[in-house]
């Protein structure tokens, strides 16, 4: 668990850190990059809140479990079409 959240942590920080650059540089605006990060944001908040009632409900190696195979799952065909 130690290492799946440490990764966890560096791919977060990552992605924020250089998602204004990658906007950039598929031609977005600044004026674009604040609500991208704003809905990055909105969307960090419903997922806590979403997994907090999950864990509540479920407990909390299901809710891990869960989260873990649906990122998997969503994640594996976008990558798959590059």
């Amino acid at each position: 668990m130690l290492v799946t959240a440490a990764l966890d942590s560096a791919v977060r920080v990552a992605f924020l850190t250089f998602l204004p650059f990658v906007i950039k540089a598929h031609g977005g605006s600044l004026a674009q990059t604040g609500p991208s990060l704003t809905l990055v944001f909105i969307g960090g908040a419903i997922g806590k809140f979403g997994c907090g009632w999950m864990a509540d409900a479920w407990g909390s190696a299901r809710t891990i479990m869960l989260t873990v195979v649906a990122t998997a799952v969503f994640i594996g065909p976008f990558w798959s079409r590059r």
